[in-house]
């Protein structure tokens, strides 16, 4: 499982409402391998969670792979941004945020000690 954020973008120049996102992850950064997408998603404008299923058609789901990227595109008030590609990201290296009364602190798994 993984969930992707989009905290900001920049408005490309239309004026209008957020209307939809498109979401799409690829296990390798020349966009061959697609695992899950979500295209002009109306509901999931800012947070998208794919379960990361293998390409493979077993029916069966990544929980540790360790490179993988995400291509987001904006549509707004009928124009689409450019595609985004972020990452790699790294499954075992999740941001876990603690909460100790009303400090906040971020550490990844790794940080923590979760794996090496």
């Amino acid at each position: 499982m993984a969930t992707f954020t989009v905290d900001d973008f920049i408005d490309i120049g239309t004026g209008g409402p957020h209307d939809a996102t498109t979401w799409k992850v690829y296990k390798d950064k020349e966009k061959t391998i697609l695992l899950d997408q979500s295209i002009k998603d109306e509901v999931n404008l800012t947070k998208w969670k794919s379960p990361i299923p293998k390409e493979d058609g077993s029916g069966d789901f990544y929980y540790d792979l360790r490179e993988f990227y995400v291509e987001i595109s904006i549509h707004a008030n009928g124009h689409t941004s450019d595609p985004y590609l972020l990452g790699p990201f790294n499954q075992l290296d999740e941001v876990i945020k603690i909460t100790d009364g009303s400090e906040v602190t971020t550490k990844t798994t790794k940080e923590l000690g979760w794996w090496s």
